[in-house]
């Protein structure tokens, strides 16, 4: 729940101005879904991902059972 509580801790970190957009990285590791895809887009704004994609890097592997478990009970 790592990957998760990263998402949601950077969100918040952004909505305050505690981190600036275009100033801040998130980088998960086999992290489970996180929020919907109103959620997933307002980070992705708020991080500035459509001026540079490495802003949000999200690793997993298809053969983990948490995070693909997650992904296939959200579709």
């Amino acid at each position: 729940m790592g990957g998760a509580l990263a998402r949601l801790c950077t969100f918040a970190l952004l909505t305050r101005g505690i981190a600036s957009k275009g100033q801040t990285w998130l980088c998960t590791l086999g992290a489970a879904a996180c929020g919907n895809a109103a959620f997933a887009e307002a980070l992705d704004e708020l991080l500035g991902v459509d001026e540079d994609c490495s802003r949000s890097l999200h690793i997993v592997n298809k053969n983990d059972p948490i995070p693909v478990a997650n992904l296939s009970s959200e579709q």
